[in-house]
């Protein structure tokens, strides 16, 4: 797995043992699970490495009051329309 959400249009890139790619969009949000908004770019990505991506959305998450985003405690939801083979 690497983080490439600087330098992409999505946020991790997975490579399994036998070289099979995942393409991963994750979203946060310290509210509940809701809408979410995708730009232009992590739309195409998606459709283009479909159905090699999947949508991670984290959900809840508490704030440390004393720093920096930091979170902590959130629930995620992975969006099985956009897992791998469905």
């Amino acid at each position: 797995m690497e983080d490439v959400g600087a330098v992409r249009s999505y946020d991790l890139h997975c490579t399994d043992d036998a070289g099979r790619t995942l393409w991963v969009e994750v979203k946060g949000t310290t509210g509940p699970l809701g809408s979410i908004v995708l730009t232009a770019n992590e739309v195409e990505v998606a459709r283009r490495q479909h159905p090699r991506t999947a949508l991670f959305v984290i959900h809840n998450i508490t704030l440390a009051d004393d720093q920096a985003p930091e979170g902590d405690r959130g629930r995620d939801r992975r969006d099985p329309a956009l897992a791998p083979g469905s």
